[in-house]
C-alpha cells in the first residue's frame, strides 16, 4: 500500500535564542490513519531532530500531547493526521518550554 503524505506546519521558538516564533513546514510520508503523534515522531527521527514536543502514554490520558492541531485543540496520540496540518502549543493554561512542548502551569 502506498504511503500518504502529509504537510505539516510546525510553530517554532526556542526562548533562548528566537526573538520571535515561526513555522516550519515539513512534508511527512505515513501509513493511513497514521495518528498526528506519528507525524511529530516521523519529524523528529528522520527530519529535525532538533524539534522539541511532550507524549507520555499514548492514550490520551496524560494530556502532555495536548496540542493545536488546525486551530482546535487535540490530542496528537489520537488525532488521524490529515493531508495538511498546523501544529501549536497548547498554552491556554500551560507554560511554554520550548517549541511545542509545554507544562501545565498552576492557577
Amino acid at each position: 500500500m502506498a504511503k500518504e503524505i502529509s504537510t505539516v506546519k510546525l510553530w517554532r521558538f526556542n526562548p533562548d535564542v528566537d526573538r520571535e516564533p515561526y513555522y516550519r513546514t515539513y512534508e511527512v510520508p505515513h501509513e493511513e490513519n497514521a495518528t498526528v503523534l506519528d507525524c511529530l515522531n516521523y519529524i523528529y527521527e528522520h527530519l529535525d531532530p532538533s524539534i522539541s514536543y511532550r507524549y507520555a502514554c499514548k492514550i490520551g490520558f496524560c494530556v502532555s500531547c495536548l496540542m493545536v492541531i488546525n486551530g482546535k485543540p487535540g490530542f496528537t496520540c489520537l488525532k488521524i493526521a490529515e493531508k495538511e496540518m498546523t501544529i501549536e502549543p497548547q498554552t491556554k493554561k500551560a507554560k511554554l518550554i520550548k517549541d511545542l512542548a509545554t507544562i501545565f502551569a498552576e492557577d
